[in-house]
């Protein structure tokens, strides 16, 4: 589910803090300009979000608290059982059932790439590696293809609609501690829709391995009230 939960949310927005600009910075400002841009971005403050997830035969609804720049919690439950992350400021946790862990270090740099409203103000410290691929085609369109290598090592691949600059898809390989062969993830990116004067993704279907799943938000609301998010059990 924290892949999914990644995606989701590289999806919704990607904002970019780029100075000096490079070909493959390029690609990526353009695309925060097509959603929207920095401004209308920047004045996020909160961002509560419900999503139906499918894997397979079975699915789950996903409900998602964020508030900027990166305190967060998410939660879903799968086949009646429940799963989660979170972080609170200090401590990032992963949930399965009533198994609560803190997340490794590793894991929290994954975490929070994918849950900062703040994005804009630390790609470059996210992704220190970033570079421009030679164009491909998906669906006989044209993509841009940037490659970007992660603060923890995570090697990612995203292509963005020439005509539009809108991401229409993302390449990952998922590998963890349940999954410690290496497998591919591709999420292709669709049904973008204005709320506030943002486009957000509604819809994201792809395969992990050879395992289709997709992704329907069902809704997202932006600087609503938000209730304080702690480690669990704490006060």
């Amino acid at each position: 589910m924290k892949t999914f939960l990644r995606i989701l949310v590289l999806a919704l927005w990607l904002p970019l803090g780029i100075a000096q600009a490079s070909p493959a910075d390029e690609v990526l400002q353009r695309h925060i300009e097509a959603l929207g841009g920095h401004d209308k971005l920047a004045r996020i403050q909160t961002r509560v979000m419900e999503a139906k997830i499918s894997v397979g035969w079975f699915s789950a609804k996903m409900k998602s608290r964020l508030i900027r720049p990166n305190i967060y919690e998410a939660e879903a439950t799968i086949l009646g059982q429940g799963g989660g992350s979170g972080y609170d400021g200090t401590t990032g946790w992963v949930r399965k059932g009533s198994k609560i862990s803190v997340a490794p270090d590793k894991e929290l740099k994954r975490m929070l790439r994918g849950n900062s409203l703040d994005w804009d103000r630390k790609f470059k410290q996210f992704y220190p590696t970033r570079r421009l691929l030679p164009d491909e085609t998906i669906d006989g369109k044209s993509v841009k293809v940037v490659e970007l290598i992660a603060d923890n090592g995570d090697r990612e691949i995203w292509r963005f609609d020439t005509a539009t600059g809108l991401l229409k898809q993302l390449e990952a390989t998922k590998q963890d501690e349940e999954n410690p062969e290496p497998v591919k993830v591709i999420s292709n990116v669709s049904d973008y829709r204005e709320i506030n004067g943002i486009l957000v993704a509604h819809k994201i279907t792809g395969l992990e391995g050879k395992r289709e799943f997709s992704m329907e938000l069902l809704s997202v609301v932006f600087n609503q009230p938000v209730a304080p998010i702690r480690f669990p059990g704490t006060k």
